[in-house]
């Protein structure tokens, strides 16, 4: 039987630099959460990371408890204007290729967050941590 480990909104994004000032996004920066202005595109980032931390359905293998591996998996990916996610991709792996595995079928396994009007004008990088972690199990 597999448990499920935690998944923590990140704040970092795996491109800083690029993705905070690619004027590209700028027309992004509404939270599609509930439609109001965001501050910036950080605060959409993160709203997004709220949202697949609540949908996310994660399994910590059986095997890896077992061996007593921890780690934490911080996955890359895209959320175009429809809410699809693609091109999903380890950003920082755990250390254990199992985990990493693991991670990316949890995300992998949602497909599709549902965004409120206003929908993204563009597709939008993103970040998302998941931790695996034995005492939360």
């Amino acid at each position: 039987m597999e448990t499920t480990p935690q998944v923590q909104p990140t704040t970092a994004s795996t491109h800083p630099s690029k993705e905070e000032g690619d004027e590209n996004n700028k027309e992004n920066e509404r939270d599609v959460t509930n439609g109001t202005k965001a501050t910036n595109l950080a605060d959409t980032r993160q709203a997004l990371r709220l949202r697949l931390a609540h949908r996310i359905e994660k399994r910590y293998p059986r095997l890896a408890r077992q061996r007593g591996w921890e780690g934490e998996v911080l996955l890359g990916f895209r959320i175009d204007p429809q809410g699809r996610i693609g091109d999903i991709h380890i950003a920082r792996s755990s250390g254990y290729p199992l985990l990493d595995r693991s991670a990316l079928k949890s995300l992998a396994r949602i497909k599709r967050i549902p965004l409120t009007t206003p929908r993204l004008s563009g597709t939008i990088e993103m970040d998302l941590a998941i931790d695996y972690r034995l005492e939360d199990i």
